[in-house]
């Protein structure tokens, strides 16, 4: 049994492939980007927490003279109401993102750009704020952050 084989060429915005196709033919492709914005040098962190209405919740514990800087997360909203979502560097620290989650909603960020962590060792955290209508339901918060 064959099976298809990808070769790749080309950099940034233009790339093509060589598929090999069942019955032996090459066919070219023109792919999309195969850049990435960011390099990762160090290590990746995973984060999954549970917010609770107003309570500033520990996503990435600070790492002793290291960066985390924020390359994804993902949130589910399983309330009837908006829930406004913050990050912040540091327990209390500088708000670097918000975004509101809709009503009984996912939501997706893979930020282009990694949101860097300003202050080494710090703690990445984050908060459901009191907005419009209030909900006691949790969001559900997944997130990757790479070590710099």
């Amino acid at each position: 049994m064959k099976h298809d084989y990808l070769t790749i060429k080309g950099y940034a915005q233009s790339a093509f492939a060589e598929l090999l196709n069942p019955d032996g033919r090459v066919r070219i492709e023109q792919a999309t980007s195969l850049t990435s914005p960011y390099a990762v040098r160090g290590s990746i962190y995973t984060a999954h927490a549970l917010l609770t209405r107003g309570t500033e919740t520990t996503l990435f514990s600070g790492v002793a003279g290291k960066k985390l800087d924020l390359i994804f997360f993902s949130a589910i909203n399983s309330s009837s109401a908006s829930n406004l979502i913050t990050f912040r560097v540091g327990t209390g620290g500088n708000k670097v993102y918000r975004i509101l989650i809709p009503a009984y909603d996912t939501m997706s960020v893979n930020l282009p750009v990694p949101l860097p962590q300003d202050e080494a060792g710090a703690a990445i955290t984050a908060q459901t704020e009191d907005w419009g209508e209030i909900s006691d339901s949790a969001v559900t918060i997944s997130a990757l952050a790479v070590e710099n």
